[in-house]
């Protein structure tokens, strides 16, 4: 979906798998889980938390690079 050739094809997606559920090793909840794997990405992608709107039209390649680095 953040590749060029997608562009102008996707306006929203809905997130389906809970994948964020057991990255922590701890058992706090989804939200949290989501929260810290959020955070890290930012981290990984250089971004603090007032520059999330940078994710939109980011290098494809460097945000799964950051996602990767994340997990």
């Amino acid at each position: 979906m953040q590749t060029p050739a997608a562009d102008g094809l996707y306006h929203k997606a809905i997130i389906e798998s809970g994948g964020a559920q057991h990255q922590t090793g701890s058992n706090e909840s989804f939200t949290e889980a989501s929260h810290y794997m959020a955070d890290r990405i930012m981290h990984y992608a250089g971004l603090s938390k007032d520059e999330v709107t940078k994710l939109e039209t980011m290098d494809w390649y460097e945000l799964v690079e950051a996602v990767g680095r994340a997990m």
